[in-house]
């Protein structure tokens, strides 16, 4: 089990991020044992409620799909319509977020390019679909989004890189 990390939780104006610790801590186990590293201690994770259009405009600079997101800054951003205390398919939404967390702290950073993006994206894709599988929610979608995800290799200032699988 991974080591029980402490969590920050900024949120304005609501209560639903408010059971997240144990949540959080659940889930980090999830992650540790999916990952094969049930012993690594992980710093806290910070997570930040934010209104939909204002995580729009930080994810993409103009209205887009995005309920979360694991900035650059190691922080996790999430919607504030996104309630992992009640929903089954939101906390599948934090998790995927949390394993971005892990992978930066097993690796030391960030993903540096697109082979290593698109390896810790599909990775929590995996994870995530996994989960929800095993508590009964059908994670088809998911396991699409695997297959299509795309990365934006100007994200990294670099050229283009291809996957050799």
């Amino acid at each position: 089990m991974f080591k029980g990390p402490q969590v920050a939780v900024v949120a304005t104006g609501s209560d639903v991020m408010s059971t997240i610790a144990s949540i959080v801590a659940e889930l980090i186990s999830v992650v540790g044992l999916s990952m094969n590293s049930p012993a690594m201690v992980v710093s806290q994770p910070v997570i930040r409620q934010l209104d939909a259009s204002e995580l729009q405009h930080k994810v993409c600079g103009k209205p887009c799909r995005v309920l979360a997101w694991y900035g650059p800054d190691g922080i996790i951003y999430i919607d504030k319509r996104v309630d992992p205390r009640r929903n089954i398919v939101a906390r599948g939404i934090l998790l995927h977020e949390l394993v971005h967390h892990v992978q930066r702290e097993a690796r030391g950073g960030n993903a540096t390019d697109c082979v290593e993006w698109l390896k810790r994206e599909r990775q929590a894709y995996r994870i995530q679909a996994q989960w929800l599988f095993d508590n009964g929610i059908d994670a088809s979608p998911l396991i699409w989004q695997v297959r299509t995800v795309r990365c934006n290799p100007d994200a990294f200032g670099k050229q283009p890189t291809t996957e050799q699988n």
